[in-house]
């Protein structure tokens, strides 16, 4: 009964056409599709093992992390502030978070950078990016990106991370504490709406710098480029989920007496461990957001099996090519990948795939480093559907006579089919729908 009413429910959420779907039911329709590949991705996805490989490392990399923003903010007299914030972070933990930042702070004021040695130095900022770079390669898998960046690379956009951060962090507790003098700013104006406007709009703007911190995070720490729109909502999103949950785990540390009794001591590192998984969890599903928001076509790769449209990769490659032809032929432009899933109704997990086969076919030519465009490499009036398909296939070494005549067989019946054709009378058919 269950299986029959989940088989049902997939069906209307996958297979059913958009085209003619009024607009708000297709956009509950497209927040619900994406609902659904989310928690699939959190119950059988990466996500768990990344979030808790992160956990580890965050406690490895804590107080040099803090060492480092501690030194930064020093230089502009504003050091002060950790402590506020990392009572702000670890809000949820109850009364123990002030313990915790405590020492935390404690230990980070003993580290003294300036007298650390090159050798101390270079381990201190060799903890930092060794979290930078797990926290990248998290997201790099989530994007689908193969590619990781480059020693200058990493450098050039670390520093500019944590130059900027601790600035963030100066803004935003700064502005928290500005609170305090409002009645003071209220009593020198000598009118009342001052402190009741100010404090509506310094309560807000914490919320409001977590969102941007949030979506930065989501366009500089994968290896490709990211719409500022889905990095902005997966932000905001984010930012939702982090109060939100850091409400309910505030309730859970409440009602946690019995952890304190079985785990005494040890208590609240456990508390401690527990919320920064739930956190990176929360900020790992910020970026599967993203990556879905920016890549629409990639919500249905879990339901279209991407091995059956692998079996008929020779189709898909015929019709990637094709896709290409006019936008070439009219306007000497390429198409980017999302682009050609737009039109081919196929996911882009798979075209990219296929995309560089066709390159390194020489068939076609990317042009750009991020999301770049694709262009035809051959003249299409000359170009037969047979001459691509010889091109794209990998055929291994002849050893069994029997299957090689067999096969060179089917390879003349076809040939005598799509020789005669070329990619140009395709393109350009009156049939076509691409």
């Amino acid at each position: 009964m269950i299986a029959r009413l989940s088989s049902r429910f997939d069906a209307w959420l996958w297979r059913a056409r958009e085209d003619h779907t009024p607009l708000l039911k297709r956009y509950a329709i497209q927040l619900l599709q994406l609902f659904t590949v989310i928690l699939r991705d959190v119950r059988f996805g990466t996500l768990p093992l990344y979030a808790a490989s992160l956990v580890y490392t965050t406690l490895l990399s804590l107080a040099p992390l803090l060492a480092i923003c501690f030194s930064v903010l020093k230089g502009i007299g504003a050091h002060n502030q950790i402590e506020p914030f990392l009572k702000e972070v670890l809000s949820p933990l109850g009364s123990k978070s002030a313990d915790i930042s405590e020492r935390v702070i404690s230990f980070v004021d003993k580290i003294q950078v300036g007298v650390l040695g090159a050798v101390g130095v270079a381990i201190l900022l060799y903890s930092v990016i060794a979290l930078m770079r797990k926290i990248e390669h998290a997201f790099n898998d989530i994007w689908h990106v193969r590619k990781p960046r480059g020693w200058a690379q990493h450098i050039r956009d670390y520093l500019s991370i944590l130059l900027i951060g601790p600035l963030l962090l100066f803004l935003s507790v700064g502005m928290t504490t500005s609170l305090q003098h409002a009645q003071v700013i209220d009593a020198w104006l000598g009118v009342h709406f001052f402190s009741a406007a100010a404090e509506s709009f310094f309560a807000f703007v914490p919320f409001a710098l977590f969102v941007i911190v949030f979506s930065l995070l989501y366009m500089v720490m994968p290896n490709t480029r990211v719409r500022f729109v889905p990095a902005f909502a997966a932000g905001l999103l984010t930012a939702l989920l982090w109060k939100g949950l850091g409400a309910a785990f505030g309730l859970f540390v409440t009602e946690s007496a019995s952890y304190a009794a079985i785990y005494s001591a040890f208590a609240t590192l456990i508390l401690l461990i527990i919320w920064l998984y739930v956190g990176w969890m929360v900020v790992l599903v910020g970026a599967s957001v993203s990556y879905y928001l920016q890549n629409p076509s990639n919500m249905t790769a879990a339901q279209i099996h991407l091995d059956d449209l692998h079996a008929a990769r020779d189709y898909w490659a015929v019709r990637f090519l094709c896709a290409l032809l006019p936008s070439f032929y009219h306007d000497q432009t390429g198409l980017s990948i999302g682009q050609i899933a737009a039109r081919l109704h196929v996911p882009r997990l798979f075209l990219e795939t296929l995309a560089e086969d066709l390159e390194s076919s020489q068939l076609v030519t990317a042009e750009g480093r991020f999301d770049p465009v694709y262009i035809p490499r051959f003249a299409a009036e000359q170009m037969t559907v047979a001459q691509v398909l010889e091109k794209i296939r990998q055929r291994p070494a002849r050893a069994y006579e029997a299957v090689d005549h067999l096969f060179d067989a089917a390879d003349k019946a076809r040939d005598s089919v799509f020789a005669k054709t070329t990619l140009k009378d395709l393109a350009f058919s009156t049939g076509q729908n691409t």
